[in-house]
């Protein structure tokens, strides 16, 4: 019997160990999202060192090609073309195939800031948005034209490389949640330019410009601790580095038209 159970026990870890061996895309690599038009977009993740790694987008069925460094970092670009309302399909693979449906090509764009970017459609606890539950009923009619990715609102005194969220396509469901002044601008320009067009929204309000500046520039300032027993009594939103290393290192990479 417990010879048995060893048995099971080792065929389950294998089992996880292959699994977790698998080409793991950025988190901003998901179903649903956008690629800007017309550029050449990085598409990047981790697998096991040393391994091959290749990027098939069904667009051009052209297939790129790189090898993970010896972290298992790797990164490429592909060539995107002009942006329209067709899905599509990128095939990523280090020899067991992973698909990222539903991609769109337009425009991305990130927001970010304070509590008037930060907020949502459904607005905040006693603070309403015009006209916000009658867009957040009708979302569903942008579904093939807005995609938003909002990046949770977190902390963290070292860099973090992964961010527990993805792109998401506008629904009741989902749109309560979404940066209002975001979801009026993606509207808008998809209007005006007959694209798509993706969010990504990292707002936390009452931050400070400190808070979105990584170590090594505040360390060259020398009235700013980085201390933790220093920035722990203050107020979370300003606190220097930590929405930096947990907002904004992990999306940093990503392909952006620009920055509002």
């Amino acid at each position: 019997m417990k010879t048995s159970i060893l048995t099971i026990s080792l065929a389950f870890l294998a089992i996880a160990a292959e699994s977790e061996a698998k080409v793991r895309p950025a988190s901003l690599i998901t179903d649903n999202m956008v690629l800007p038009q017309n550029s050449n977009a990085r598409i990047y993740g981790i697998a096991d060192p040393g391994a091959e790694i290749t990027v098939i987008p069904s667009w051009n069925n052209k297939t790129y090609s790189t090898s993970t460094d010896r972290t298992g970092e790797w990164s490429l670009a592909i060539e995107t073309p002009a942006g329209g309302f067709t899905p599509y399909s990128i095939t990523i693979s280090d020899g067991e195939p992973l698909t990222v449906n539903n991609v769109l090509i337009g425009e991305v764009w990130l927001a970010s800031g304070q509590s008037n970017m930060q907020m949502p459609l459904k607005g905040f606890p006693g603070c309403c948005t015009l006209g916000g539950y009658d867009e957040i009923a009708s979302s569903g009619d942008e579904a093939g034209n807005v995609r938003f990715f909002t990046v949770p609102l977190t902390q963290s005194y070292t860099p973090l490389d992964t961010v527990a969220s993805s792109w998401t396509v506008p629904s009741p469901e989902t749109a309560p949640e979404y940066s209002a002044l975001a979801w009026h601008f993606a509207k808008r320009m998809s209007d005006v330019l007959n694209v798509p067009v993706g969010i990504v929204s990292a707002a936390y309000g009452g931050a400070k410009v400190e808070s979105w500046t990584p170590r090594d520039m505040l360390e060259k300032y020398p009235d700013i601790s980085l201390d933790p027993k220093d920035i722990e009594p203050m107020v979370h939103y300003h606190r220097p580095m930590l929405m930096y290393n947990a907002m904004f290192n992990p999306i940093k990479n990503y392909t952006y038209n620009g920055i509002i």
